[in-house]
């Protein structure tokens, strides 16, 4: 840091030393300061992708969200490798979750997802696949409920009176036939007539 300091002792428009004493204070955490610096850089050459891009890294530090993601985009215009857009994507999905636009943040993730991966740090990728997954957790496997079995019921009959109609049995009434019944017509006794008697004459 000290050496930077000297640098701009000697030239307070070194780009060089600017650029590089505000990706320090970057890295130390000092938000703030290195916007200082990395603003004044990025003025300098505002075709720098490093300039702009660490620009836009110190404004998120500094919890100036929106300004950074605007500068994010600027320098999204300004990446010519997978490398550079790689760092784009890792960065500003970063300030999208800490505004809480956790879909943009998908977004960005994904993008760096579909990157080559040897352009990528493999630490990035961890990250972003991380997150991506917490947010969408496998579905549980809910077994699906097994239908009731019917149990056959057995119709158990019940005894229902069926009315079975009992042959009836019908005896004949003897048919009167033409023969005339025998009238029983007792005979009355024939008189027979008593023997006149003849007088006998005396001799």
């Amino acid at each position: 840091m000290q050496a930077f300091d000297l640098a701009l002792s000697l030239d307070e428009n070194s780009f060089i030393a600017l650029l590089y004493r505000g990706l320090s204070y970057l890295e130390a955490g000092e938000g703030q300061l290195a916007v200082n610096d990395l603003f004044i850089a990025r003025n300098f050459d505002r075709e720098s992708f490093v300039a702009s891009l660490g620009l836009a890294r110190a404004l998120s530090l500094a919890e100036r969200y929106n300004d950074a993601i605007s500068q994010f985009n600027g320098s999204e215009q300004l990446a010519t490798t997978d490398q550079q857009q790689a760092e784009v994507y890792y960065w500003r999905a970063k300030t999208f979750i800490a505004t809480g636009d956790v879909r943009s943040a998908v977004e960005d993730y994904q993008a760096l997802l579909e990157l080559p991966v040897e352009n990528v740090s493999e630490e990035w990728l961890e990250v972003a696949q991380e997150y991506i997954i917490q947010l969408t957790p496998t579905p549980t496997m809910t077994p699906s409920p097994i239908p009731a079995t019917k149990t056959p019921t057995v119709a158990t009959p019940t005894s229902t009176s069926t009315m079975t109609a009992s042959p009836t049995v019908v005896t004949p009434s003897p048919t009167s036939t033409g023969t005339p019944a025998a009238s029983e017509v007792t005979p009355s006794p024939t008189t027979t007539p008593r023997p006149s008697r003849t007088p006998q004459n005396k001799h």
